[in-house]
């Protein structure tokens, strides 16, 4: 059970998954892995939602079981030329052919009566009983789908009753794991007397396409969570596993850590690197200088989940001596860019000359004394601001060559209306502050909270109009407990944001895995 295998990426790389258990939501792993009791599943769904595709990837995590494949619509050769993975589970012997539709090509005439042998072509659904019971009772345990139930069945709802109820009988006796496809989206007598019900569906999501699985029902089996996005990439069933808060103080274990390892620049592109290949990718190469890019994060993504990009972006920037201005209404305690998690990667040296958090005074002289011993901080208020940020990029300016400056920058005070920050939430402002990144050896990256784009609320008309500013729109949203990520502009397909641990490390391992 730990195999792995090698993916394509949407970019041709090559990444490596974990072993197919981990494919799988816990909850129908373990419903088809109890001992000593027949679990009967269904799997529904309309035409091209994924339920095939499924089927197959449940047999790769069900314990010590011999997989039998019944086909009405699928002949065996054109199966694993469709699922090559399959071919390592499930042996051609026990795929039959319920179509009569493919004869393939034999030189010894033996083979073809063998092929024959294993092809049914079903008069009725009794028949096909028998046969089916003849044959898995060759094996001690065995798990058998059929694809589709509907087509053996046909249209006679009273016949199919009856032979539901004895296929249900069968799962019983002979502790058999049964697995039905059906295309039929309505509740039926069948929905009562399986022990399982999944329910695929091909969605959309902002004009792209979000698979969901729905656990309607899984008997014996406690139900984490109803409803799971899922991703047909590869040609392979893989659920989309819940994101968890990574960051705990007391698991990192900061001697272990090692510096930053620098990801260069590309100069034949003129980017730079943010840190992660696969960010990378939603840059087409990297951040270019004199550049504006948005960050768009629905107000439903929790708050920790972006530092893990954001933070290697100025990781990556500091440790080749150029400069970072931050500012966020959080302050310099931001949980989008964990001041924790950034210290542990960098030399403090690094920290005093390269980077400067801008930090609104509170106006109480005892307390913004204390940033006065912060090398890194800049106390501003709203009416200092525009001249503190210039001053900023001059002097970082200055200790790097004038290498590009990257600006994090939390867009809060052009939105939240704050009589103290109107200026600098003036058109007049806004428009000046693009025309300096535009002309200045810099690039900005601007963080906003996101808003429902089918719905025409103040903050949505606020991220449309400065997004037509931008060069590059990203969006992170949060759905079913999961990251997803895609690019407005430049627009791209909608992509699961796998953020996986690190053992001793603040920073997590993040992938983005195609929605397809």
């Amino acid at each position: 059970m730990k195999r792995k295998i090698s993916l394509q990426t949407h970019l041709g790389e090559k990444i490596v998954t974990q072993n197919k258990v981990d494919n799988i939501p816990i909850d129908v792993y373990e419903s088809l892995n109890q001992r000593e009791i027949g679990f009967s599943l269904l799997i529904k769904g309309s035409a091209g939602t994924g339920k095939t595709t499924l089927a197959l990837s449940l047999l790769s995590i069900i314990k010590d079981a011999v997989p039998i494949y019944i086909s009405t619509r699928v002949a065996p050769q054109s199966l694993y030329i469709q699922f090559p993975w399959i071919q390592e589970i499930l042996k051609e012997n026990n795929i039959l052919d319920a179509t009569r539709t493919y004869f393939p090509p034999v030189n010894d005439p033996s083979e073809l009566k063998a092929h024959l042998l294993r092809t049914m072509k079903f008069k009725d659904a009794p028949e096909f009983l028998k046969i089916l019971y003849e044959k898995i009772s060759e094996y001690e345990n065995a798990v058998v789908i059929v694809d589709s139930w509907d087509a053996i069945v046909g249209t006679s709802t009273k016949a199919s009753q009856e032979w539901e109820t004895i296929l249900t009988e069968i799962v019983r006796q002979l502790n058999l794991k049964l697995i039905l496809v059906s295309e039929r989206e309505n509740t039926s007598f069948l929905d009562y007397i399986v022990d399982g019900i999944l329910t695929c569906s091909d969605n959309e999501l902002d004009n792209r396409v979000l698979r969901e699985m729905e656990i309607n029902k899984i008997r014996g089996i406690e139900r984490r969570q109803k409803r799971y996005a899922y991703t047909l990439f590869n040609n392979e069933f893989r659920y989309c596993s819940e994101y968890h808060e990574v960051y705990n103080g007391h698991t990192i274990d900061t001697p272990k850590v090692k510096k930053w390892k620098v990801i260069e620049s590309s100069s034949n592109h003129g980017t730079y690197s943010t840190g992660n290949p696969e960010i990378d990718k939603l840059y087409q190469g990297g951040l270019r200088p004199k550049s504006l890019n948005l960050w768009e994060i629905d107000s439903d993504v929790p708050l920790t989940a972006f530092s893990h990009i954001i933070v290697p972006i100025i990781c990556n920037f500091v440790s080749q001596n150029f400069g970072t201005i931050i500012y966020t209404a959080e302050g310099l305690n931001s949980r989008f860019i964990d001041k924790n998690k950034l210290f542990v990667y960098l030399q403090m040296d690094h920290i005093r000359k390269y980077v400067r958090y801008l930090v609104e005074s509170v106006g109480d002289e005892r307390l913004d004394k204390k940033f006065e011993v912060l090398p890194y901080v800049i106390p501003f208020s709203p009416s200092t601001f525009k001249q503190k940020y210039t001053d900023t990029y001059v002097e970082l300016g200055e200790k790097s060559g004038y290498s590009p400056i990257i600006s994090v920058m939390g867009y809060d005070f052009l939105n939240f209306g704050d009589q103290s920050f109107l200026e600098l939430s003036s058109e007049t402002y806004f428009r000046n502050h693009i025309k300096f990144i535009r002309n200045h050896n810099s690039i900005e990256i601007a963080i906003v909270r996101g808003s429902d784009p089918s719905k025409n609320t103040p903050q949505r008309r606020f991220i449309e109009n400065i997004s037509y500013f931008f060069n590059t729109h990203m969006k992170m949203i949060y759905r079913n407990n999961v990251i997803l990520i895609y690019g407005v502009k430049p627009s791209t397909q909608l992509m699961w944001c796998k953020i996986e641990p690190k053992k001793h490390h603040p920073l997590a391992k993040v992938t983005l895995i195609p929605m397809v």
